[in-house]
């Protein structure tokens, strides 16, 4: 989990971002989410594997090396900063189901990308920055981070500028609840966890794992939302049509209408070529490396019969005793494969299929593009026939 630093994400100076922190705080958000406290994970990892959650006093139980400790539902919630307010507000757990996928439509705008309801792909800048900020925050992921799941969704769709105010304690609450008893979960919310912690037993244990701080670049925050620089090109043959997204509030970036890319874009190379490359990049390497470990032993073993001969030398002249000088050993070169990348160029492939150029690339893909006719061109043959029906007539 991460805190958010809305005064650092201010000075990047991008009008969604005030948008987003806009709704968070008309929704109670804005402080939950820069809560920042360090923790101790083992100490977390008790809580978690001890928890017993009396539904009718609405309390939590757990130990902490074998000492019982209790937490009622309005004082957890004091801890973390939430007023009583905050208590009586409405509950998304209590009041909804998990959204359809197809019930977020009104997130999505296909000028950001193909859309693909349920997942990342084709949000606007609004909803994708408020997807990755709760990400860090209420509702922490560890992997899948292209689909918008459970209870993440329902909260996504809460941030549009018609609904209502929601109890955010509540929120948090009842995911904790999840996380203890499903065994997919992670340990999340552990900063807020071990502030309540160290609340209620008064202990000062110390941390060991940091609250880290969501501070993006710039660059970055626009690559994310694909806005700015990094704005979808609308292609030539006209502007696209985007849903309509009367429920949500409307995206402040809007990508660049000027003359993008023509709408085939160049082909790249294929993974076939690309998982060529390395294997014979491996065979090489491993073939190189035989070489060279053949030609040291070679020279090992020419040093070893030099010392040898001089041994056996001094041993005569002092007419010791000493056995014949044994015969050099046979090392036969080290057996040859067949490399086909050797018969298409020089000893720059040695570590691979030979390297082509983006525009050599771009270039063969442009001819083999014309050599397919199109759907209404005729061809030859039929050129041919049409020629000999006139000469006919």
């Amino acid at each position: 989990m991460k805190s958010i630093n809305w005064d650092y994400l201010f000075e990047i100076d991008l009008p969604v971002v005030r948008e987003v922190e806009d709704a968070c705080r008309r929704m109670n958000l804005s402080s939950i989410m820069s809560f920042n406290c360090d923790w101790n994970e083992e100490v977390v990892a008790q809580f978690y594997a001890t928890l017993c959650v009396n539904r009718i006093t609405k309390t939590f139980h757990w130990t902490i090396q074998g000492k019982p400790f209790s937490v009622g539902y309005a004082d957890f919630a004091n801890i973390l900063g939430f007023s009583s307010s905050d208590l009586t507000k409405e509950k998304i757990h209590e009041s909804e189901n998990v959204l359809d996928d197809g019930e977020l439509h009104f997130m999505y705008d296909s000028a950001y990308g193909d859309i693909k309801f349920g997942s990342i792909h084709g949000l606007t800048p609004y909803y994708k920055l408020l997807n990755q900020l709760f990400r860090y925050t209420l509702c922490p992921k560890g992997n899948d981070l292209d689909n918008i799941s459970d209870m993440s969704k329902n909260l996504l769709a809460r941030m549009a500028s018609n609904q209502n105010e929601f109890s955010v304690f509540d929120f948090i609450w009842e995911e904790i609840i999840i996380c203890s008893v499903s065994p997919k979960k992670s340990c999340h919310y552990a900063p807020y966890i071990f502030a309540m912690i160290k609340e209620v037993t008064g202990v000062e244990i110390l941390t060991d794992k940091g609250h880290q701080v969501y501070k993006p670049k710039k660059g970055q925050l626009q690559c994310l939302l694909k806005i700015g620089a990094h704005a979808p090109r609308r292609s030539a043959q006209g502007p696209l049509h985007a849903p309509s997204s009367s429920q949500g509030p409307s995206s402040s970036q809007n990508p660049s209408s000027s003359h993008g890319p023509p709408p085939h874009a160049p082909k790249k190379k294929g993974i076939l070529c690309f998982i060529s490359q390395g294997l014979f990049a491996c065979f090489n390497v491993g073939r190189h490396n035989a070489q060279e470990i053949h030609a040291h032993r070679k020279y090992v073993e020419e040093q070893l019969l030099k010392m040898e001969e001089r041994q056996k030398t001094l041993m005569a002249k002092n007419d010791m005793p000493h056995s014949l000088i044994r015969a050099p050993m046979d090392f036969p070169p080290p057996t040859t494969f067949y490399n086909p990348w050797e018969e298409l160029g020089s000893s720059s492939m040695m570590f691979g299929a030979p390297q082509m150029d983006d525009d050599d690339i771009e270039e063969t893909d442009e001819e083999e593009e014309d050599d397919v006719p199109a759907a209404d061109t005729p061809t030859d043959e039929e050129e041919d026939d049409d020629e000999d029906d006139e000469d006919d007539e």
